[in-house]
């Protein structure tokens, strides 16, 4: 996972596997299967969650 880097044209950018999306309205939220962390991904970031199913 890039933590500080920016992400330029070159970069390929996937979703990552281990992770569980659900719908709760117009948002996301995800669970981490190997932290087991939830994370609220927003409208926002459940859009952009889509965007990168395929590279």
């Amino acid at each position: 996972m890039i933590k500080s880097e920016q992400i330029l044209p070159k970069h390929v950018v996937t979703q990552s596997e281990g992770n569980i999306v659900s719908d709760m309205g117009n948002e996301k939220v995800m669970l981490n299967i190997e932290n087991g962390k939830y994370y609220n991904l927003g409208e926002i970031g459940g859009d952009i969650w889509e965007s990168i199913s395929k590279p």
